[in-house]
């Protein structure tokens, strides 16, 4: 049963939250318990904006961290997932001189009155992600939690706060012998933001051993995301290009049914991104050939794009490879409705890549026949079907 024990204790005037002095936060915290729905709804929602207020933490943010643990730890309480996504939300928590600098400065804000104000704030931060530090045990109890809402958020706090290095490898051993194989997926996904070495020692040992595709992917992938501009061990470029090679239609399904991925092409396009052009050229005709089968999936076209340039800084004057070319004819082509129904307008990727996308470009560097120049591109236009 929560008690709320010395919440009467703290200071709560002399705190701050996003609306000024924090002397409404013990009563909104005590109405999380009322027996009316209604009431501990709108309790939550006025803490959820007063503690966590476009991203900033305060004061009464920090105070606050301990009462909301216990409202968590009851398991009968209906509104358990949304006190621990404010938690979440806490424990991602930044300041807001911190993330309003250059506006500030812009301003003309005295700088001795920011920079104190903002020490100030950072300390805050600073002694938020300590709170959670010391309440890991309880967090990792979560982990084991039926619902898959409060596992995640828990994983997602731990991932923020960065345990000790013996803590990590604790949960990520701990994690990997769980029964099932989307749990252990999800939690490397979730963890790989610690951007640990862990991360990539984990991902090297499950390339060594005869486990789960899907983990051996996730593994991969999730290190290249987390570690650039690191260098990145030839051991897993090779195991992406494997993947891409020998590409799996069972573990295409399985690993886009998990919640927290982009899509298995789009994935790899962007661990081939982080490679080197030649790396990309080699996988490259394997991005056309799903691109081929599924030229009116945005996301496909991503993923082509990625693969092909490798990053969103090209030169809009030189394509310099055939296979770069034919990335951009197929969505040319879609742009133009020489293949089927426009569902999108592909033509804005490429402008987002700085590659050539008005019917003059194209028919410069593709060689296309196109006389009325004027009618193409009013066929291109956004959301025509």
């Amino acid at each position: 049963m929560v008690q709320f024990e010395g919440l009467d204790r703290i200071d709560w005037a002399g705190l701050r939250h996003a609306y000024g002095e924090a002397s409404d936060t013990p009563s909104l915290l005590r109405a999380l318990l009322a027996p009316d729905e209604e009431l501990r709804t709108e309790a939550l929602d006025k803490l959820e904006s007063s503690l966590v207020h476009q991203g900033s933490v305060y004061p009464a943010s920090l105070a606050a961290i301990p009462f909301l643990i216990e409202v968590v730890a009851d398991q009968s309480y209906p509104l358990r997932v949304s006190i621990l996504s404010l938690l979440t939300d806490i424990a991602q928590g930044h300041s807001w001189c911190d993330a309003h600098q250059s506006f500030m400065q812009l301003v003309g804000m005295n700088d001795a009155a920011f920079n104190e104000q903002l020490e100030q704030e950072l300390l805050v931060v600073a002694q938020i992600k300590q709170a959670f530090q010391a309440q890991l045990a309880f967090f990792m109890e979560l982990f084991h939690d039926p619902d898959k809402q409060i596992w995640r958020q828990a994983l997602n706090i731990v991932a923020e706060i960065k345990p000790t290095d013996a803590d990590q490898a604790y949960i990520i051993d701990s994690v990997l012998n769980h029964a099932n194989v989307d749990y252990r997926a999800d939690c490397l996904i979730l963890l790989s933001r610690w951007q640990s070495d862990h991360i990539l020692t984990t991902a090297q040992r499950l390339l060594d051993t005869p486990t789960d595709d899907l983990l051996k992917l996730v593994a991969t992938i999730r290190y290249i995301f987390h570690s650039v501009p690191a260098p990145i061990p030839d051991q897993l470029f090779a195991h992406i290009g494997h993947v891409i090679e020998h590409h799996d239609p069972a573990l295409i399904e399985h690993y886009e049914a998990l919640a927290l991925t982009n899509g298995f092409w789009f994935d790899l396009a962007c661990c081939l991104a982080c490679g080197d052009a030649a790396t990309r050229e080699a996988y490259i005709p394997y991005f056309i050939e799903a691109l081929l089968n599924h030229k009116h999936n945005d996301s496909y076209w991503n993923a082509a794009l990625l693969a092909a340039f490798g990053s969103f800084d090209v030169d809009p004057e030189h394509i310099p490879t055939p296979l770069q070319r034919q990335i951009v004819a197929i969505i040319a082509d879609v742009a133009y409705e020489k293949v089927g129904v426009v569902f999108t307008n592909p033509l804005s990727l490429l402008d987002q890549f700085g590659l050539p996308h008005t019917s003059r470009e194209l028919d410069r560097y593709l060689g296309y026949p196109n006389a009325d120049h004027a009618s193409l591109e009013e066929h291109s236009k956004p959301n025509q079907q």
